[in-house]
């Protein structure tokens, strides 16, 4: 099936894995030759993994089967992209900078958390939700872990909105976006063959996956949700837990501590000379979850080619964008190119 819906329908692949088949070299042979992205889910290091998990051994098995994994795509020169996600816990979160460094020495690319939820397991929740000095202090530090894992050549996704929507749900508090422009980023479709703006909506806001009969009809899913929205909102849109509308899976720079500025620079004459000279194509929108025109990443790719540099796919990434929260980076990127 994987390779049938890639093959005949030229999609790109991807899935979480809790990692027990990927010792099998077949399974890995099929994830390196079909697959774009794959997602280690972990827990935890070591012993809390293993806890939380209910068998001893399981990280240190997870470890050696992710490392033959990254060896596999190494030795074909293609494969999936990397990426392992943590769920943040009381009495994990203070472990997730070693993890990480762990995470690195596996062969992973990059990495995404997200915080305990309570919608699945509520009974677990209460003893094991973040505490608000916790949620703070991980906010705190995630900038000098960002900029160590960037040296090691690991991206740590996770916008500064998405950090605020971990925060405020330490403390109880809500945030109701009044405009989440639905459907025009991404969709999520459920088990039932709804399409929805989130995993939050469906009952709401569901569409039948097999009304969805030509181009036009999906393109029309922004506009058709929005109009629902207008009218009625979900009762989960009074407090937003969509992690791709905070920012999830961001693209953050690494940022560092600048001296003060010694120096003018251009004048406002060239800056606002150089706009007017750019090429309509590089002032059109980029493309971000399948709407807009430009691809940044192929951009950058074709330019740094010219240049006569070899630059690595994983590299590449960081001229994409998965929310629209990247938008504007990725518009200052076309300009400087």
């Amino acid at each position: 099936m994987s390779r049938a819906y890639r093959l005949r329908h030229d999609l790109g692949l991807s899935l979480t894995t809790n990692g027990t088949r990927l010792h099998h070299s077949d399974v890995r042979a099929l994830l390196v030759e079909h697959y774009a992205e794959i997602t280690i889910s972990v827990d935890g290091d070591g012993a809390a993994h293993d806890k939380l998990r209910g068998k001893p051994g399981l990280y240190d098995a997870l470890a050696r089967a992710v490392k033959r994994l990254a060896a596999d795509k190494r030795a074909a020169g293609k494969g999936p992209r990397l990426r392992a996600n943590v769920v943040l816990m009381r009495h994990t979160i203070a472990g997730f900078a070693g993890l990480c460094r762990d995470l690195t020495g596996w062969g992973i690319e990059e990495i995404t958390f997200n915080q305990l939820g309570g919608a699945d397991r509520p009974e677990f929740f209460p003893a094991n939700r973040l505490l608000p000095e916790q949620a703070r202090a991980f906010s705190a530090k995630l900038p000098a872990l960002r900029r160590e894992l960037a040296t090691l050549g690991v991206l740590l996704r996770g916008a500064d909105s998405y950090l605020e929507r971990i925060i405020a749900s330490s403390r109880g508090e809500l945030i109701a976006p009044q405009d989440c422009a639905p459907g025009r980023d991404f969709l999520f479709i459920d088990e039932a063959g709804r399409i929805a703006p989130c995993a939050q909506t469906p009952r709401e806001y569901g569409v039948p996956l097999e009304s969805i009969d030509r181009p036009a009809a999906l393109e029309g899913l922004p506009g058709r949700f929005g109009a629902v929205l207008r009218q009625r909102r979900a009762l989960a849109c009074a407090d937003c837990h969509s992690t791709q509308h905070h920012g999830k899976f961001a693209v953050v720079s690494p940022r560092k501590t600048l001296p003060a500025m010694q120096h003018s620079g251009p004048p406002i004459e060239t800056l606002t000379r150089r706009l007017l000279d750019t090429p309509p194509d590089f002032l059109a929108e980029s493309s971000i979850g399948g709407h807009g025109v430009v691809h940044v990443d192929a951009l950058a790719g074709d330019i740094e080619a010219k240049l006569g540099l070899r630059v690595p796919a994983s590299e590449l990434i960081r001229f994409s964008a998965t929310d629209t929260g990247g938008r504007n980076r990725l518009a200052l990127a076309m300009l400087a190119a």
